[in-house]
């Protein structure tokens, strides 16, 4: 395994864990300044439970949009959004009709795989 296969995978997996880790916080934040807002909890935030609540909002949402983009392997042949339109390739080009794995990207080879 090359450089740059090592770089995009790794790349991928923490891509991956921070959009999980900022749905876990932004869901944190919410439900936190949510109870604590009606009273239903002990004051943590004092009073800016809802300022915390409306902060895991947009946290919640980066989070999302991070675990649903797809991977990204230029070593593979992948087009970035930004480089592609400059190049004048477009961005929904189809890539290889194989599956990826979600955390790597990596192809997936066989049914025996058990990355998903």
């Amino acid at each position: 395994m090359g450089y740059e296969t090592w770089h995009w995978r790794v790349y991928n997996i923490y891509r991956r864990l921070f959009g999980l880790l900022a749905v876990l916080g932004g869901v944190g934040f919410f439900a936190t300044g949510l109870l604590e807002g009606l009273g239903l909890m002990r004051p943590w935030f004092g009073d800016g439970a809802w300022v915390a609540a409306l902060l895991g909002i947009p946290i919640l949402l980066l989070g999302l949009a991070l675990c649903r983009r797809r991977t990204y392997r230029p070593d593979l042949g992948d087009v970035s959004w930004l480089a592609g339109k400059a190049a004048g390739i477009a961005y929904d080009t189809p890539r290889s009709a194989a599956p990826r794995s979600w955390w790597t990207g990596d192809p997936k080879t066989g049914i025996g795989d058990r990355d998903a």
